[in-house]
């Protein structure tokens, strides 16, 4: 018995050990800036490759855009048909931001340990992303597809956004901005100085373009 407690000891040992080697080389080899551009061109990539599953949507449905109650239904309609797979659901965690964690298809110990199938349904806590609806091919390009939550969109030309939820925010890689994905296969991180009217945007920047129809009403789906 003593020989397994301290085999046990020594692993996890090890470990510990093992993480303080992987952090302390993370640090040394990718400063500060260089993290922070691998994260942000990780969102960007994802964001991207979920625009794509939502053209492929609308393009199988009369180019009409899923819709629902909220962003996470519209992402589990996704997932039962076939358009989201599973192991990619993982794309709608935006990494670091508070409260989220990634959708995994994979047990836990415990999970495995009593029996209990892993999650097959997203979670608010999976989605970092709200849905721009009822959306159509008479859309204009220029209109923003999903945002990264916690932001609350103004649907009228040149309107600035508000905050929703501030602590959604504090991402230092995203520094106050918003992650915005348009419908003409575009995506940007619009920055804090545009979103607070600093910065004047100008054509693929301007957030709701000005060719948006008036009479129709539009809403923004949270997880």
């Amino acid at each position: 018995m003593r020989n397994i407690g301290l085999c046990i000891v020594t692993f996890f040992f090890l470990v510990i050990l093992g993480v303080y080697g992987y952090r302390s080389f993370i640090h040394e080899y990718y400063p500060p800036d260089v993290t922070i551009k691998i994260r942000t061109g990780q969102a960007v990539s994802n964001a991207r490759k979920l625009g794509t599953v939502l053209y492929h949507y609308a393009k199988d449905h009369g180019f009409q855009y899923p819709e629902g109650n909220s962003s996470t239904e519209v992402f589990n309609h996704l997932m039962e048909q076939g358009y989201l797979a599973p192991e990619n659901a993982a794309n709608l965690y935006i990494r670091g931001m508070p409260g989220k964690e990634p959708f995994r298809t994979e047990q836990t110990w415990w999970e495995w340990m009593t029996g209990t199938p892993a999650p097959t349904q997203l979670e608010a806590k999976h989605v970092c992303y709200d849905v721009i609806a009822p959306l159509t091919h008479r859309d204009p390009d220029g209109m923003p597809m999903i945002i990264s939550t916690g932001w609350k969109l103004n649907f009228e030309p040149g309107a600035l956004p508000q905050v929703r939820d501030q602590k959604l925010l504090d991402m230092p890689w995203l520094q106050g901005g918003m992650l915005v994905y348009y419908k003409r296969n575009v995506c940007l991180i619009l920055g804090a100085s545009f979103l607070d009217g600093s910065a004047k945007p100008s054509g693929i920047h301007q957030l709701i373009p000005e060719e948006i129809d008036p009479t129709k009403t539009y809403r923004q789906l949270t997880p």
